[in-house]
């Protein structure tokens, strides 16, 4: 399982003679579903297969002010939501080997 948040602010300046902005600010976060196996090759090494993006689901929310206008100008709202899965004919392309090494006792 694999899971992000992000958090983005900007802001945006054109037409420097009358110096509007709009000012940006997103929120999202993500799941990842990445199964795998490992197997201990030595007493402190594992070899680890896995399928990296197999499945993903996101959601974002993004909300635009626009600067230096009348209160009567409504902020902009929207909300995005993404669900993804990735499977195709050929399953070697899909994985991701990688070593552990133990340390310690």
């Amino acid at each position: 399982m694999d899971a992000s948040y992000q958090y983005a602010k900007n802001t945006y300046t054109y037409f420097s003679n009358v110096d509007q902005n709009l000012r940006t600010t997103s929120n999202g976060v993500a799941f990842g579903f990445i199964p795998g196996i490992f197997y201990s090759v030595f007493k402190r090494m594992q070899m680890e297969l896995t399928m990296p993006n197999i499945a993903n689901i996101s959601y974002t929310s993004v909300k635009t002010v626009a600067g230096n206008l009348p209160p009567s100008v409504p902020e902009r709202k929207a909300n995005n939501f993404s669900a993804n899965v990735n499977l195709n004919s050929n399953l070697l392309n899909n994985f991701g080997i990688g070593f552990k090494f133990l340390l310690g006792k």
